[in-house]
């Protein structure tokens, strides 16, 4: 359980320095002691449901949403809470790791706005080890991923671009163009010039 809560804290705080985080980690292992032992005592709950709940107590109110997790008086009784042998995965998905346990408890998520959802919350153990958790909540687990649609800039760029090309092509065009009509001319000068100044042909007769 223990080294759980440090693989999870861990993910959460990464890029800080680790002998911060190591202190913060036991920090928080023994606020979940002391949590697990609370509810072993007030609300009389067997040892696998108050850590289930202490968790999920950490791991909620980390995520986005909610603040804390509230248990009713009756939550964490028997008659509400499970504890069912399972001695196969955890679930069909990420979790599938084998556990010989699963616990159940239904609680309440409290937003910061006041308003308290539902929640679902489910721990797999192995030999009263904690292996797996989840829970369900109308909320989201992770933070949505935003696509921002960006203006067509690099469009109108190169839309831009082309006629700016389309304009040079252009005004090359043009000068080459120019450029043949001046040597034609020259050369149509020179052709002229030529004949103009050519000797006349002699004329072979008689005198």
């Amino acid at each position: 359980m223990k080294s759980l809560i440090r693989w999870a804290y861990a993910g959460l705080v990464l890029p800080l320095a680790i002998a911060p985080l190591s202190a913060r980690a036991d920090q928080l292992i023994g606020q979940h002691d002391q949590l697990v032992k609370q509810f072993e005592t007030e609300r009389h709950a067997n040892p696998l449901i108050a850590d289930c709940a202490a968790h999920a107590s950490f791991v909620v109110s980390t995520a986005p949403g909610y603040d804390s997790v509230v248990y009713p008086p009756t939550a964490l009784d028997a008659d509400h809470a499970h504890i069912e042998p399972w001695q196969k995965p955890f679930d069909d998905r990420k979790q599938r790791i084998n556990v010989s346990t699963v616990v159940t408890i239904d609680a309440l998520g409290h937003r910061p706005s006041g308003k308290e959802d539902p929640i679902h919350i489910r721990c797999g153990y192995n030999e009263g080890q904690l292996m797996a958790f989840t829970y369900k909540a109308p909320l989201p687990q992770v933070e949505p991923v935003h696509h921002y649609r960006r203006k067509p800039v690099y469009h109108r760029r190169y839309a831009h671009h082309r006629v700016v090309h389309h304009r040079v092509t252009k005004k090359a065009t043009h000068a080459k163009t120019t450029h043949r009509k001046a040597s034609t001319t020259h050369t149509t000068r020179r052709t002229t010039s030529s004949k103009h100044h050519a000797p006349p042909a002699h004329k072979s007769g008689t005198n």
